[in-house]
């Protein structure tokens, strides 16, 4: 009997045979049943699902905060404006920590964001 996982990630459908269960499987209890891992993937679930290929994410910064600055003072006037819900694209416009965290996890994880601030600048509260 063979154990699989099946996931999407970006409207990809991913299929890993992970292995096979040998031994007398219908025996039932007591039964020595191993299972044998395939070897082209690893055990780790982290590692196996570490690629989210090429994934857009869509995230809000508050810029002008402790953690996330404009690259330049009229950033605003260089970002484009998205009127039907009162955002500004600013990728590549703004900087700091949490950026740079964002962008090794880009990097590494295969995927790319999109970093949108809002026009009145609040903080929505949950």
């Amino acid at each position: 009997m063979e154990a699989w996982e099946t996931y999407s990630v970006n409207g990809i459908r991913v299929s890993n045979k992970l292995g096979e269960f040998t031994g007398p499987i219908e025996s039932g209890v007591g039964s020595s049943v191993t299972f044998n891992w395939n070897s082209k993937f690893p055990v780790s679930i982290e590692k196996r699902r570490s690629n989210f290929m090429g994934l857009r994410l869509n995230a809000m910064v508050y810029v002008d905060s402790v953690h996330v600055y404009p690259t330049v003072p009229e950033y605003l006037s260089l970002a484009t404006y998205y009127q039907f819900n009162e955002t500004y694209d600013v990728t590549g416009l703004v900087y700091g920590w949490t950026i740079s965290i964002l962008e090794k996890l880009e990097s590494k994880l295969n995927f790319t964001s999109v970093l949108f601030t809002r026009k009145d600048k609040s903080i929505p509260h949950t």
